[in-house]
């Protein structure tokens, strides 16, 4: 089995990615440590909430490099998430950036978690676009018999056959 090391590392990231949001979330006032009043504390909590499911991107690239042909059905559904993730983070990013002070007090201390996160997304977009493996083939390499898989003269096709052997 060929695993892509870029997989791997695009896993790894993703987790990085995570950090990121909280780091974001930090600069936005989103996440408290305790000593700001009790809706800081109730964001915070809602922003783990909220952002827990982006670490399923980071088992998705990590399967696809573990047993890419096993797991190649899914790359679909990862791919439509990045797309989705990038569509719902980039108007977020417009209006923290272009609400200035008021929003954002700190637009340094963000400025490196929101690339980060940015940059991420677009390389894990770029990795499953760039991947045109069709999962028949990634199925037929991996030994599960996808469609294109050479059948054997005395395989069986269907009731005809189970009639015919028990006559």
């Amino acid at each position: 089995m060929q695993r892509k090391p870029l997989y791997l590392a695009i896993s790894a990231a993703e987790i990085l990615r995570f950090l990121g949001l909280a780091f974001l979330a930090g600069s936005l006032g989103a996440l408290g440590t305790g000593a700001e009043p009790s809706g800081t504390a109730a964001l915070s909590s809602l922003f783990r909430y909220v952002a827990a499911p982006q670490l399923l991107f980071g088992a998705a690239f990590f399967f696809l490099w573990y047993d890419r042909g096993r797991y190649a059905p899914f790359r679909p559904l990862a791919l439509v998430g990045k797309i989705l993730a990038l569509a719902a983070i980039l108007p977020v990013f417009y209006a923290a950036f272009r609400l200035g002070p008021d929003l954002l007090p700190d637009r340094r201390a963000a400025f490196l978690p929101a690339a980060a996160v940015l940059l991420v997304d677009l390389v894990g977009l770029a990795a499953l676009i760039a991947d045109r493996t069709p999962a028949d083939e990634a199925s037929d390499r991996a030994g599960t018999g996808g469609p294109a898989a050479p059948k054997a003269d005395n395989a069986p096709t269907g009731p005809d056959d189970i009639e015919r052997v028990e006559a």
